[in-house]
């Protein structure tokens, strides 16, 4: 059997590990923090009704507010704050909540923690009801 001798510039090789290495890592982080973020939610959940089924809860908050998956779900341990709390109870709170949560992820995502800083929804949905808006209009 033939051996064929591949050559390669130690750049192309470099090139090459570092893209293996960017596409593992960064599938991996991605996994990661979704996963951390969701048993960071399961134990709110946990923490207000220790025999409700976590799981059908934070489901329930994903589809119903879509915005709380953003950024590797991010926010979603203070959604889920908020609606274990009773804070979010009708459409109008949910649509506003939903709004927010996309300007969030998108101009201040730095700015807040897993637990929305503490803040209540209506707290959060009035600081930035005027970007919200105007991003509407």
């Amino acid at each position: 059997m033939a051996k064929h001798i591949i050559r390669m510039t130690e750049s192309e090789i470099r090139g090459i590990v570092r893209e293996c290495v960017r596409n593992y890592h960064g599938s991996l982080l991605t996994e990661d923090r979704v996963g951390k973020n969701m048993k960071k939610a399961r134990n709110v959940v946990k923490q207000y009704q220790p025999n409700a089924d976590a799981m059908g809860v934070i489901t329930a908050i994903r589809q119903s507010i879509p915005n709380s998956r953003i950024n590797q779900c991010e926010y979603l341990p203070g959604v889920t704050r908020m609606y274990m709390d009773g804070e979010i109870q009708n459409g109008e709170t949910i649509s506003k909540l939903n709004s927010t949560l996309k300007l969030l992820g998108t101009g201040h995502a730095n700015e807040y923690d897993n637990d929305l800083n503490g803040m209540s929804a209506d707290e959060l949905i009035n600081r930035f009801a005027k970007e919200v808006q105007d991003d509407f209009d």
